[in-house]
């Protein structure tokens, strides 16, 4: 798993828009629904004064930090009654309709609206990842999930609600709760588990680094991985003392499964380690004269060798640059050690 990282002007962009997108579509609707509450009785009165808290609010759900959002969570839990917090969450079945509240709470953090435009030039799902530039998935660092958005053509990454939005409805277009990512850690493996910060590794605070790395070991002898006959086993490690960061980390690698969805990719591994047999600093150094200004060092030869970025801000563009790197710090390769 990886940490998104992003440029500080483009992040700063993206907040004011986002907040001018909520101002125009989405703020008339919540003093609207605000000054309709009937405050004669105490359910109305109860659900005026949450809106209200909103409305005071609404800036540090529209872009506060993943840790921010958790605490209005707690707040919420600690200040309304069980009636409203189940109002808050009961959607719509076959059976019964959904709450007054729940409903004006999807109307007010229209996730749909949000995703849903047409017109290219206004604020949307399509613009936020474009603007983003994530070319491959935070959560298992495999699938490119790269953004086309024209007039005739579009598609794009998924966008997970790490604070589930059906649970946190007033979370549904919360710039932080909302991770690109690929269809099958969103849609497969996450599905509606609730997430919490106190719990898992949220990719727009960490991703797994330095304290939580992939790792292998040999079933046969090395000279076999030369036919790509030998078979590996492709597990994480760490030499961290940070028990709260591991217990967040395992749970992240066991939700997503990446021990197992790796070990489908041993194939990789075994790559990473022929390389490192087959090609040495002298052959780098024989590319870099071959074919002067073409390469701007070892570091870019390696980097084309391995198939893989060297720098951790820079996994977001590559897919399984995590493991190559991981691996090759392992077996000490150059530019990796």
């Amino acid at each position: 798993m990886i940490k998104i990282q992003l440029d500080k002007r483009v992040e700063t962009e993206i907040r004011n828009l986002h907040i001018e997108f909520f101002d125009k579509k989405s703020l008339p609707k919540l003093k609207k629904f605000i000054s309709q509450k009937n405050v004669g009785d105490e359910r109305g009165k109860e659900e005026q004064r949450f809106l209200r808290f909103l409305l005071k609010i609404r800036h540090r759900i529209l872009i506060g930090s993943p840790s921010q959002l958790q605490k209005v969570i707690i707040h919420i839990s600690k200040n309304y009654s069980k009636r409203l917090k189940d109002d808050i969450k009961k959607t719509k079945t076959k059976k019964h309709a959904a709450s007054i509240l729940n409903s004006q709470l999807k109307a007010v953090f229209n996730y749909s609206l949000f995703c849903s435009t047409e017109d290219i030039g206004e604020w949307c799902a399509y613009q936020l990842l474009s603007k983003m530039h994530m070319q491959v998935c935070p959560y298992c660092n495999r699938q490119y999930i790269t953004t086309i958005y024209t007039e005739n053509q579009k598609t794009r990454a998924q966008l997970d609600h790490f604070f589930n939005k059906s649970t946190f409805p007033y979370l549904a277009i919360s710039l932080y709760n909302l991770v690109p990512c690929c269809s099958v850690c969103n849609s497969s493996l996450k599905g509606k588990k609730e997430f919490y910060v106190s719990k898992n590794i949220h990719p727009y605070v960490e991703g797994f680094g330095e304290n939580y790395r992939f790792t292998f070991d040999l079933a046969d002898n090395l000279e076999s991985l030369i036919s790509k006959k030998g078979k590996i086993n492709i597990s994480f490690t760490t030499n961290s003392s940070d028990k709260n960061f591991l217990k967040r980390a395992k749970n992240n690698a066991e939700i997503f499964l990446l021990e197992k969805l790796y070990n489908s990719h041993d194939n990789i591994v075994k790559e990473t380690i022929q390389k490192h047999l087959w090609y040495s600093d002298d052959y780098a150094e024989s590319l870099l004269k071959s074919y002067p200004g073409v390469f701007s060092g070892k570091d870019e030869v390696f980097r084309m060798i391995f198939s893989s970025e060297v720098e951790e801000s820079k996994f977001n563009l590559r897919p399984f640059s995590k493991l190559i790197t991981d691996i090759a710090k392992e077996l000490k390769i150059r530019d990796w050690i």
